[in-house]
């Protein structure tokens, strides 16, 4: 900060707005991953409401990261104290808002969206244990890529075709 204008960067009002601007632009990228969890899980818990396959929840979600982070931010504008000083409980706050938080939301949303597919997948069973395989369909493919090294006469071709798919 000291390459710019110190005599008007360091303005009583300017160097909170900074603080409040650099608290906001710490918490930017983590935050964007919280409203991504919170959207796929959104997405796949409540996959029945369509209202959450729609541009308009993209751009609440959009527009509530945003908000959030405002808001997050508030402290450091409404702060006592030296007015240009970065006090360690302003670096303790943002360390806190842009790592532990978001961490912990994104773990807890993800481990609810894991316990959901999880719990989904167990109750789907499959109707028969045995896929069964379509071991007919080899002569044909075979057909063809010796077809492709060696002459063979068409009626050959299409007799292993018709055989191959009954």
């Amino acid at each position: 900060m000291r390459y710019f204008d110190v005599r008007r960067l360091f303005a009583p009002h300017l160097c909170i707005l900074l603080f409040y601007v650099y608290n906001i632009a710490g918490t930017a990228i983590p935050f964007s991953f919280v409203t991504f969890t919170v959207h796929r899980f959104c997405c796949i818990v409540y996959h029945t409401n369509l209202f959450f396959k729609t541009k308009r929840w993209v751009a609440i979600c959009i527009v509530g990261q945003w908000i959030g982070e405002f808001v997050i931010s508030l402290p450091f504008i409404y702060r006592r104290g030296s007015y240009c000083s970065n006090e360690l409980w302003m670096q303790i706050y943002t360390c806190t808002m842009a790592t532990f938080l978001p961490s912990l939301i994104n773990t807890v949303l993800n481990i609810q969206i894991f316990a959901y597919v999880r719990s989904s997948s167990q109750r789907i069973q499959p109707q028969v244990n045995v896929i069964p395989t379509n071991d007919r369909w080899v002569p044909v493919y075979l057909t063809i890529i010796i077809s492709y090294f060696v002459h063979i006469d068409i009626i050959i071709l299409t007799g292993t075709a018709i055989v191959g798919q009954l």
